[in-house]
């Protein structure tokens, strides 16, 4: 159900005197979380008491959003496939928005996250997983096995290790 069809049924209900809070739960059984929020079903009772009548929105002054348009998300998306390692500033200059937009399609629109320098999906696959607990069990040995380790990431994200035998020294 469209928010304009859900304001058609708020109109509706009320004029059929049920209270907003009636209204919420008929909503919410329907539409789930896609259900107007209970303080919207409230506003928009007030304005029907205050004689309005129109279920569509008015239309809105102020300046239409822009800047995350399909196509801007598609080149940012093309220009982090392109080079994982280019940053916000770069991309900021490529495609012509804020910083703040770029974030907003880095971590909302493609999920992505920074990680090594390098932009990554956020979530990992069942190989990558494996990987990690395997790589994390050895590293687990080495530690008891009564190594000092050292682990380094390198510019390009690998991780190398380095590791060096702990002397035994004896008190006695």
């Amino acid at each position: 159900m469209s928010r304009e069809n859900q304001r058609y049924f708020i109109f509706v209900s009320w004029k059929n005197g049920r209270n907003a809070t009636q209204i919420h739960e008929e909503l919410v059984n329907v539409e789930g979380e896609q259900a107007l929020s209970i303080s919207t079903i409230r506003r928009r009772i007030a304005m029907f008491k205050g004689g309005e009548e129109e279920i569509k929105d008015k239309a809105c002054s102020g300046r239409p959003r822009e800047a995350v348009t399909s196509e801007k998300i598609a080149r940012v998306e093309e220009l982090v496939s392109d080079d994982p390692h280019i940053s916000i500033k770069e991309l900021t200059n490529e495609v012509g928005i804020s910083r703040e937009r770029i974030s907003y399609i880095l971590h909302e629109e493609l999920n992505l996250h920074k990680l090594c320098a390098k932009w990554v999906p956020h979530r990992l696959s069942e190989e990558h997983k494996r990987n990690r607990v395997e790589l994390s069990k050895q590293l687990l040995k080495i530690l008891d096995g009564g190594y000092k380790t050292l682990l380094l990431v390198t510019k390009h994200g690998y991780i190398s290790l380095l590791f060096q035998i702990r002397k035994q020294t004896s008190h006695g």
